[in-house]
């Protein structure tokens, strides 16, 4: 095996295992094992478990970055990419919020640095294409953008809470709600 798919074979056996055990749970003997490779030889790669742990976020979060520069620049009515980023994130939600609240829950300061370093890099992403989107005529004028960017912030802190998950049937049910709510406010259409 060549040193890239190793590296590979290693990043993905740590995924799959931090998403169906969580980040706390796994050694990184688990990740060997999984990987079909000998502790000697994830140490050719990482000094540690941190280390695995920030290339996985970094990998997750870029990953993410790039489907929503795919969807936000795509020729499609505004209204359209929203729900598309619904969609993403309903996604994202349903198979690694739990890796990301692990993540963020982990005494990494290093973790927690290219966490807000990524989050930041999105909200200015964010804030540009709503922007244009703004002076498209697609987003009403009299609304700041900051303000939208900071009430997405507090959706998922909504989508976090388990007595308001509790009104709902399952994550999609709530997700599209939460959306409606936001996309088209509560007036009758």
């Amino acid at each position: 095996m060549s040193k890239i798919d190793t590296k590979h074979s290693i990043g993905t056996a740590a995924i799959e295992l931090f998403i169906k055990h969580g980040i706390r749970r796994i050694t990184i003997g688990d990740i060997c094992r999984k990987a079909g490779i000998c502790r000697k030889t994830y140490y050719d790669y990482y000094n540690n478990k941190e280390d695995i742990v920030i290339e996985t976020l970094n990998g997750v979060m870029l990953h993410n970055t790039g489907q929503y520069i795919a969807v936000m620049d795509s020729h499609v009515p505004f209204a359209e990419k929203m729900f598309r980023m619904l969609d993403m994130k309903i996604e994202f939600m349903s198979q690694r919020m739990a890796i990301m609240d692990d993540m963020l829950s982990l005494k990494m300061s290093s973790v927690k640095h290219i966490f807000e370093k990524r989050l930041n890099e999105r909200r200015k992403l964010i804030i540009n294409h709503y922007n244009k989107a703004q002076k498209a005529g697609e987003i009403r004028n009299d609304i700041c953008i900051e303000v939208i960017v900071e009430m997405h912030n507090k959706i998922l802190d909504i989508c976090r809470d388990e007595n308001f998950k509790a009104k709902f049937p399952d994550t999609l049910a709530m997700m599209r709600q939460l959306s409606e709510v936001y996309l088209f406010g509560i007036a009758k259409r």
